[in-house]
């Protein structure tokens, strides 16, 4: 499974992003919106199975009015997920985990219409919190192996 990770801060996410190299996911790290977008242009020749991000993230990337919406910098992930991901493609909201201190400031300043199914985990109990992501993330795999064996195969329709 092919995982995008926006996180700025490679140690708060570390268990986690341990965890998916351990077991054979992928990682594509993205520090800022930017590297991101970089990824999620390229979804063609690398599909996305899951985004995994963090809210408060540096705003490189993000144009001056997206950078006004961010809350100071707080929200800078949900902006260019919002933005650049589920306005464009929003099948893949049962396919993102938001993972950050900041959930409290998404609830404060974006409708729950714009997040309320998107899985969110809040960082403040790093290890129960973790294992909640590894959790969320199977399920996300499981998900993905279902919809990979309903293609048709080759030459069958």
């Amino acid at each position: 499974m092919n995982v995008l990770v926006l996180e700025d801060r490679g140690a708060s996410a570390y268990y986690v992003l341990g965890w998916l190299r351990e077991n054979g996911h992928r990682v594509l790290d993205a520090f800022n919106p930017n590297d991101a977008q970089s990824h999620w242009d390229k979804r063609d020749k690398v599909p996305l199975d899951c985004i995994l991000l963090d809210l408060n993230t540096p705003t490189d990337g993000l144009s001056e009015e997206q950078k006004t919406r961010t809350e100071g910098g707080l929200l800078s992930g949900w902006v260019w997920l919002y933005d650049s991901v589920l306005r464009e493609t929003p099948e893949m909201r049962q396919r993102i985990i938001i993972y950050s201190d900041y959930t409290a400031t998404l609830k404060e300043n974006v409708p729950e219409s714009e997040y309320g199914d998107i899985a969110r985990i809040p960082k403040r109990q790093r290890s129960s919190s973790a294992r909640e992501v590894v959790a969320r993330i199977h399920e996300i795999a499981q998900m993905t192996r279902e919809t990979s064996n309903e293609l048709p195969s080759e030459g069958n329709p």
